[in-house]
């Protein structure tokens, strides 16, 4: 007898309680019903503690409730995965919506391909919702893992988001997401493919990611030290993903592209942690300029001129790319 694969739906929940009821209503509408909803209230101090009990109440075992203390996006969502009953995961932003029929069509799509991944395109949407943005990918396509894998990494074709993706649960058995770092998709999606046979992809869009003026990713009404923080693990997240291609003969066709993307990061990180006035011996200025230094010059040709001559002057002397970067960034300050 046929058995429909069931699915964890993992919401991640810190103070969102004017988009909270929209993103779990749209799951629980859902026209494929055999789900389970794992809102994991990620420390909140406003309503979203008791939005996610009224849910359970009133669903009863379709929606489990965790309360636990803050710990940020990844903790929030590596506790889902640890307690999934689902042969599918899946992730929605508590501030984001879904389709009626997007798990309907996915999980479909995974029973016919086989797959372990499947992803499909999204919105973006203003809080009001108009329409900002689409990303569609142009056909349905079947993709090895490895193929799909390198179009992740060159970070093109295949964005490293977490939420568009219905993933097999065996892809989350050596796989968890960075605790504590932002970006934390860019640093565990590429893994997560590579841990897969087969990737398929939809030519429909199912998801919509609500641009808020206050997320994480676009307030740049924040401390200087948050900022630093995200650029710096989202250089980090690159740098990493630069060793894991250069590390495998598999990827080395995408090393340079791998190795080019990073260097560009690390290179803003780098600019921005000095103009904010940070010294030559802060250790995350020192963890950039190490890793800028691992990733050889053959791999950085593609660069612009003047990003080369950075690489090759830090190459050269840490010390004196900082002097002259800092000597600019103070001259242009009082000039």
């Amino acid at each position: 007898m046929y058995m429909e694969p069931k699915i964890s739906i993992i919401v991640p929940v810190y103070n969102v309680e004017k988009y909270l009821s929209k993103c779990v209503d749209s799951i629980l509408a859902q026209t494929y019903k055999n789900i389970e909803i794992i809102l994991v209230d990620d420390g909140s101090t406003d309503l979203s503690s008791n939005i996610c009990d009224s849910y359970k109440n009133v669903n009863g075992n379709n929606v489990i409730v965790i309360h636990k203390k803050n710990g940020g996006l990844s903790d929030a969502r590596n506790c889902g995965i640890e307690i999934a009953t689902g042969d599918f995961v899946g992730f929605v932003d508590s501030d984001d919506y879904i389709d009626v029929e997007m798990y309907s069509r996915m999980v479909g799509n995974a029973v016919k391909t086989n797959a372990d991944i499947v992803v499909c395109g999204h919105r973006v949407v203003s809080v009001n919702n108009e329409l900002i943005e689409e990303v569609v990918f142009p056909e349905d396509k079947v993709l090895s893992g490895l193929e799909a894998t390198k179009l992740v990494l060159q970070d093109t074709v295949l964005p490293s988001f977490a939420w568009n993706k219905l993933y097999r649960k065996s892809v989350f058995d050596k796989i968890r997401f960075p605790i504590g770092r932002v970006y934390e998709d860019t640093a565990v999606i590429y893994k997560c493919f590579a841990a897969s046979a087969i990737v398929s992809i939809i030519g429909s869009v199912f998801y919509n990611y609500v641009r808020r003026p206050d997320s994480i990713c676009l307030n740049n009404a924040i401390s200087e030290e948050k900022q630093i923080k995200r650029l710096f693990d989202n250089s980090r997240a690159f740098y990493e993903r630069f060793e894991f291609a250069a590390s495998r003969l598999e990827f080395r066709g995408v090393e340079q592209d791998c190795a080019e993307l990073a260097a560009m990061q690390l290179l803003n990180c780098s600019h921005f942690v000095i103009k904010c006035g940070f010294g030559y011996k802060d250790k995350r200025l020192q963890n950039l300029f190490c890793w800028l230094d691992n990733i050889p010059y053959k791999n950085i040709v593609n660069l612009s001129l003047k990003k080369k001559v950075q690489c090759i002057l830090l190459k050269q002397s840490k010390i004196l790319f900082y002097t002259l970067l800092k000597a600019w960034y103070v001259f242009n300050k009082h000039s």
